[in-house]
C-alpha cells in the first residue's frame, strides 16, 4: 500500500513553470543553462561535457532530482534514531535511462548506455571527486547491473549493490568520465531507510512504500523552498517512521488521523534536519488554496484547512521552544 500525501489532482504544467518554480533550488532557467555551459557546484564539480549532450529540460529534471535527494537525507540522517530500518548512506544521487522514456531515455543511453549516471553527492569524497554526468563502472570493484527493465527497478538495483558494500563505512565508485577512468571514495552515514525519487507526472501527489519516497514533478514545480520540500518529505518519512502503510499493534487510528499525525511529526522531522518549521508549515496552507475543494473528495485525507492550522500550531511550538537541544517530540506522535 502506498501513503499518499496529497489527493490525486490532475495539474498542467509546462518545462518554463518547472524552471521558474525552481527557483527555490537557487537554479532558475537562466542558471540551468549556464550550468549546461559553465561552471560548478561545491560538491558535484559538474563536468561540461556530459552536460552538453542533454536537453536543458532533462538536465533541469535531473538537477531538481539531485536537490530533492539531498534534502531526503539530511531528513534521514537527522532522524536516524527514530527509525527501526536502517542504511549507510553516501549521500550519492544516481538515474539510469531506464527511469525515461522517448528522447530522453536515447540521450541518457547515448551518454552512458546501460550504466548509471551520478547527478548529486551530499558530501565531499574522502578522495577523489564525482561530477555530474559520469558513468558508474563499478562499486568496490562489482559491476552494476545491466539495465533491467523500464522504471526504477535498474535503478533501485543499483542502490542496493551500493548498500550492500557500505557496511565497512566507506565505498569506492569507479566511473569513466570523458572516456577516461575515474574513482571517488564516499564516506557512508547512518541514515533511515527511505531514499527519494522524483517521478515526470502531472498527478499532484508524493507518496512512500517504506522504502522510497516518490515526488512526482507537478508538486516538485509547486514547491518554493527547501523547507516546504522538507515538509513534503518529512510527511511521508513520518509514515515510515511511524509503520503507517502496514497495520501492526493493534493500531486504530484512521486513515485522516493517521495523515494529521504525520504532518505534525513531519515538521519535527523537518526542524531536526535543521529547515524552519514555520516555512516549512506553509506549504498546507498553500495546498488548501491550490486544491480549493478537491481535496475533500479524499476522505482518507483531512482538509488542507484544518491540516494547516495544526501544523502551524506544532511549528510555532517548535520555533519557540528555549530547552536544550531539539523540542522532545510528543508521545502521542510516535505511536
Amino acid at each position: 500500500m502506498m501513503i499518499r500525501f496529497f489527493t490525486f489532482v490532475r495539474v498542467h504544467y509546462s518545462s518554463a513553470r518547472v524552471a521558474a518554480r525552481g527557483s527555490w533550488r537557487a537554479l532558475s532557467c537562466v542558471a540551468t543553462l549556464a550550468f549546461l555551459s559553465a561552471a560548478a557546484s561545491p560538491q558535484i564539480g559538474q563536468d561540461v561535457g556530459a552536460a552538453d549532450q542533454l536537453s536543458p529540460r532533462l538536465a533541469e529534471f535531473l538537477l531538481l532530482d539531485a536537490e530533492i535527494a539531498g534534502i531526503n537525507r539530511r531528513l534521514t540522517v537527522a532522524n536516524v534514531a527514530l527509525c527501526r530500518e536502517r542504511i549507510r548512506a553516501t549521500g550519492l544521487s544516481i538515474v539510469t535511462a531506464s527511469e525515461f522514456a522517448g528522447d530522453n531515455r536515447e540521450a541518457l543511453i547515448a551518454l552512458a548506455g546501460p550504466h548509471p549516471i551520478v547527478t548529486g553527492v551530499a558530501d565531499l569524497p574522502i578522495s577523489g571527486e564525482l561530477r555530474f554526468g559520469d558513468v558508474i563502472v563499478a562499486v568496490n570493484g562489482v559491476a552494476p547491473v545491466p539495465m533491467i527493465a523500464r522504471g526504477f527497478a535498474t535503478t533501485h538495483a543499483i542502490y542496493a549493490l551500493i548498500d550492500a558494500h557500505a557496511g565497512d563505512g566507506t565505498v569506492q565508485i569507479d566511473v569513466l568520465r570523458d572516456g577516461a577512468a575515474a574513482h571517488a571514495l564516499l564516506r557512508t552515514t547512518p541514515a533511515c531507510v527511505p531514499r527519494s525519487q522524483l517521478r515526470s507526472s502531472g498527478l499532484f501527489n508524493a507518496s512512500t512504500d517504506g522504502r522510497w519516497i516518490e515526488v512526482s514533478s507537478a508538486v516538485a514545480a509547486f514547491v518554493t523552498s527547501p523547507d516546504e520540500m522538507a515538509a513534503l518529505i518529512g510527511h511521508e518519512l513520518a509514515h515510515v517512521i511511524r509503520r503507517d502503510r502496514t497495520p501492526h499493534d493493534g493500531k486504530r487510528a484512521s486513515p485522516a488521523q493517521r495523515e494529521r499525525l504525520a504532518d505534525r511529526l513531519g515538521i519535527h522531522l523537518a526542524a531536526r534536519a535543521g529547515y524552519n518549521p514555520v516555512t516549512a508549515a506553509a506549504i498546507f496552507r498553500r495546498f488548501g488554496k491550490r486544491q480549493g475543494p478537491l481535496h475533500w473528495l479524499d476522505p482518507t485525507h483531512p482538509g488542507f484547512t484544518e491540516r494547516a492550522a495544526a501544523v502551524e500550531a506544532e511549528a510555532v511550538a517548535i520555533e519557540r521552544y528555549s530547552g536544550p537541544g531539539p523540542m522532545p517530540i510528543p508521545a502521542e506522535l510516535l505511536r
